[in-house]
């Protein structure tokens, strides 16, 4: 299990440290065996960005990605 897994609430930053959103869940995946979360984020942040999200008063590097992470108990291939 890892060691940063955000929770609700959590902040979501870009890279610029700008606030542009905040994590409504967060868990960790077994199937894809890293965190993963939900957030609310500013609707100009594109697919493939890399944000930063607040996790225990730590910037944890994170990947703006589409939804399902998950399909049928396979990883969907990002891009």
């Amino acid at each position: 299990m890892p060691a940063a897994v955000a929770r609700a609430q959590s902040p979501v930053m870009s890279l610029q440290g700008e606030v542009i959103g905040e994590v409504t869940s967060g868990t960790y995946s077994p199937t894809l065996q890293i965190a993963i979360a939900l957030a609310l984020i500013t609707p100009d942040i594109k697919f493939g960005s890399y944000v930063s999200v607040e996790v225990y008063n730590q910037r944890v590097s994170a990947k703006v990605v589409r939804l399902p992470f998950v399909r049928d108990g396979s990883k969907v291939q990002q891009q």
